[in-house]
């Protein structure tokens, strides 16, 4: 009878807590519910049989928590998270696009149309002092080796709202050798290009020479690095053939 207490002591927490992510925190499906309540359940289990001094069931129900908190680690929630971030309801303006003006490292102005070379062009959003945006520049360092640069770019564009210019130009400066295309914009500029409740950076966005986005992408995370990387160039080489 103790033994069904404390299971239910348990899992009573966990039922309340996912049933709170249900009602308030939608975004956190499945990452929240149903797939972390798992651990816990498991856990529980896992006192259970063994109160149950089953030595057989105990080894063979060790060996499958272990696999699959290993599986869970390397491979379900790396691709929970990726799929999670990339974006459906993200409105980017393609068309304002044309008339949206940067200023480069020189503070000299210029269109970002300007800049596109009938290209498919990755628009990377980000700031100086964001550590997925830096964790992420090694990652789009690898792509942009792996992709034809004939037909392909990167533009970075740092927002002024949240990095002051002074900045943007030191920050700058360790990218100036790699023959990088980054640049600077203020507010109201980012504001014209994309809408959203919240700007989460860093923000990808895909273009196809039609300055349509073919794919937004928002947040890093190494975890899912090379799932990132094999999805990202999928997606640039459709258009780019």
């Amino acid at each position: 009878m103790k033994r069904e207490k404390i299971l239910t002591i348990v899992i009573i927490p966990v039922i309340l807590l996912d049933a709170t992510t249900l009602i308030t925190g939608s975004e956190l499906i499945p990452l929240r519910f149903p797939f972390a309540t798992i651990f816990p359940v498991l856990g529980a289990l896992l006192g259970y049989i063994l109160s149950c001094r089953k030595l057989l069931l105990s080894i063979v129900y060790i060996v499958f928590i272990t696999l699959f908190t290993v599986l869970s680690a390397y491979v379900f929630i790396p691709k929970l998270i990726l799929q999670k971030s990339f974006r459906n309801d993200v409105s980017f303006n393609g068309n304002s696009i044309k008339n949206a003006v940067l200023l480069n490292p020189d503070k000299h102005p210029c269109y970002i149309s300007s800049l596109l070379e009938k290209k498919v062009t990755l628009l990377e959003f980000y700031f100086v002092g964001c550590p997925p945006c830096e964790m992420k520049k090694n990652a789009l360092d690898s792509l942009r080796k792996k992709v034809d640069s004939n037909k392909f770019q990167i533009i970075y564009i740092c927002d002024g709202a949240v990095t002051s210019w002074d900045e943007f130009v030191k920050h700058g400066k360790k990218w100036e050798d790699q023959q990088q295309k980054y640049f600077y914009a203020d507010s109201a500029t980012i504001t014209r290009l994309y809408q959203m409740e919240r700007r989460s950076y860093p923000l990808e966005v895909i273009l196809n020479e039609q300055l349509e986005a073919v794919s937004v992408h928002y947040g890093y995370n190494d975890i899912f690095r090379d799932l990132y990387l094999e999805r990202t160039i999928n997606i640039i080489n459709r258009e780019i053939q």
